[in-house]
């Protein structure tokens, strides 16, 4: 059986937030939501693309230990690009994202889903 990831660190992702979209609100006051998707789409898809370049795992391989080290670091920005346009898009709707996911997951628990957290039909 494979070992459960670990949960993300969170702490201090609303201030962290806050403090983004104040700035993306002054840099980009002529941003759109369709705008923001689209740069959206781009994000996803170098996020799909550094996903494909994953290292090996590094086995006290000194080198592949630096490579692990800045693919992550690549990934981490990736992700934090996606998450930054997902909330610059609620900024600019006035969506309310956590009671988006507190509703969304409520909506996930009642489906069925395979162990791979793909959803059964």
């Amino acid at each position: 059986m494979t070992e459960r990831p670990a949960l993300p660190n969170t702490v201090g992702l609303a201030g962290t937030m806050r403090e983004f979209m104040e700035w993306a609100r002054s840099e980009f006051p002529e941003a759109t939501t369709l705008g923001c998707h689209r740069h959206l789409e781009e994000e996803l898809l170098e996020l799909g693309a550094e996903i494909m370049r994953r290292p090996k795992e590094p086995n006290g391989d000194e080198a592949l230990e630096l490579e692990a080290a800045a693919w992550r670091i690549r990934m981490e920005n990736e992700l934090a690009d996606i998450l930054a346009l997902a909330y610059h898009v609620a900024m600019r709707e006035d969506l309310d994202v956590v009671r988006g996911l507190r509703r969304k997951l409520e909506i996930n628990k009642r489906r069925t889903w395979r162990r791979d957290g793909t959803r059964e039909k």
